[in-house]
């Protein structure tokens, strides 16, 4: 790119005094910016409940919907990076809770999201490209509903719960988690209280919520 492409761009002219002030972290602004989200999304789903059976029905659903995954997701992106709170258990906590709302496992994500910050846009070792070339347009489609992706995500969580990895998390994840660590055995309650939060939801429903355990 030549420096008078470069050059049209437009810059944000930013004080670095503000930019320290604006990139500093804390806890309680987060906190009051989750507490909004699950307020408002628990009112566009009442509102919706209330209005079923009428044609307005569809706008709130469509509202509680659109909220519910570009918040989900923009909230688990900021908490993956640990760059939403402040202390980090806040950061894990709300990981943990957006990361299931998203249909994602927080060490599948980890492992995926490093590999495409390392590797951004190259094919075959960035495995979150969005939109490859030549774009397939009928999974764009398809993932305007998000039906795409979460099948492929369905289909990480069953074989990481299994105890295996795919292909494109084995690829992505460091050398020494390219296999998935043996079953353990012991204390099924004790096991429970060791994994990672919603994982074992998700391994209750394929019998197998004490097969393995994942550290990032």
């Amino acid at each position: 790119m030549s420096q008078s492409q470069t050059e049209s761009w437009v810059r944000i002219k930013v004080e670095p005094a503000e930019l320290k002030e604006l990139m500093r972290r804390q806890d309680a602004r987060p906190l009051r910016d989750f507490a909004l989200y699950f307020l408002l999304l628990a009112g566009l789903a009442c509102l919706t409940v209330a209005l079923w059976g009428h044609w307005s029905a569809a706008i709130a659903l469509f509202a509680y919907s659109t909220l519910y995954s570009t918040g989900a997701q923009s909230r688990e992106h900021e908490t993956g990076h640990g760059t939403a709170f402040r202390t980090r258990w806040p950061n894990r906590l709300f990981f943990e809770i957006t990361s299931f709302m998203a249909v994602r496992e927080t060490f599948l994500r980890t492992h995926s999201h490093d590999a495409h910050h390392r590797h951004t846009i190259i094919v075959e070792r960035d495995p979150e490209i969005v939109t490859p070339a030549p774009p397939r347009m009928a999974e764009l489609v398809m993932n305007i509903f998000m039906i795409t992706r979460t099948l492929k995500e369905l289909r990480h969580i069953v074989i990481h719960s299994c105890g295996g990895l795919s292909h494109r998390i084995a690829s992505a994840a460091a050398p020494h988690c390219r296999k998935a660590p043996p079953p353990r055995r012991g204390s099924g309650l004790s096991s429970w209280r060791r994994r990672p939060g919603w994982r074992c939801i998700w391994e209750a429903g394929f019998r197998c919520c004490f097969s393995g355990r994942s550290r990032r």
